[in-house]
């Protein structure tokens, strides 16, 4: 299964090669930096736990599990023309924002499928500024979502940061980690949420590494190629692999660079 969402380091290019690193039994599936979901949707394992520290991601997850049909059915009821889409963007300027759970999601949904390449891009004052893709037409399906809804139906949703959940992976429980990738020359990662990801951020995912490897606990996890990961995670099995950068607007600028995927 697809995921339904459109998002910038999606790895819906890459599940052979992250599936080749999943146990063939697990007990949870543990996603903790959610963005798409691409591998939990291409697995759809039995128990999941996901979190992403974007709430508005999460609650669109959320609405989506729950209430898949109001979902659907307000999305219809949006214009997608380039000034309706610029309206429901600076939502988050008002100042009874946050709205509803449903307006929220359908306000995600909405703008992720009609703002540039699936971008989600926060100001620091946590604002979404990502411009119209120039099309009318919202390039979703009832069907996927539909899908998507019952992939979801026995899926814990957090928003909590990875280190929450240490204490409460067991041994045989399977974790991907897709965090915002160390920022090198050849990265093109957005800020998503209004905080950035830190370089201590790193050294602390570094170390949950380490912990679950202690707790015979197998995990994989992706980011950027460059000197610093590869010292970082030079004790776990490291396969490097190339990826095409989706993110330019010209075909000329979506270059090859080079990511890894570490297990244990």
């Amino acid at each position: 299964m697809n995921s339904p969402i459109r998002w910038i380091g999606s790895k819906r290019r890459l599940l052979e090669k992250i599936r080749k690193h999943v146990p063939k039994d697990f007990n949870t599936y543990y996603e903790l930096f959610a963005g798409s979901c691409a591998l939990f949707f291409n697995l759809e394992p039995k128990k999941a736990i996901i979190s992403d520290l974007n709430q508005d991601l999460m609650c669109f997850y959320e609405v989506l599990r729950d209430n898949v049909d109001l979902l659907i059915s307000e999305l219809k009821k949006i214009k997608t023309d380039e000034k309706t889409y610029y309206e429901i963007r600076n939502w988050d300027r008002e100042a009874n924002w946050p709205f509803t759970k449903i307006q929220r999601a359908v306000r995600f949904l909405y703008l992720n499928k009609m703002g540039f390449n699936g971008l989600w891009r926060l100001n620091c004052k946590g604002q979404l500024n990502v411009a119209y893709r120039k099309s009318e037409i919202i390039d979703y399906t009832e069907d996927l979502l539909r899908s998507c809804s019952l992939a979801l139906k026995n899926v814990e949703l957090h928003t909590e940061s990875f280190t929450f959940f240490l204490s409460k992976i067991k041994e045989n429980d399977f974790v991907y980690l897709d965090p915002p990738y160390i920022v090198n020359s050849n990265s093109g990662e957005s800020k998503y949420t209004q905080n950035s990801f830190t370089h201590s951020n790193q050294l602390r995912l570094i170390q949950f590494c380490k912990n679950l490897d202690k707790k015979k606990v197998k995990f994989a996890l992706s980011n950027s190629y460059s000197d610093e990961t590869m010292s970082l995670y030079k004790n776990f099995n490291i396969e490097i692999i190339e990826v095409k950068r989706i993110i330019g607007a010209l075909e000329k600028t979506r270059k090859f660079v080079k990511e890894i995927l570490v297990s244990n």
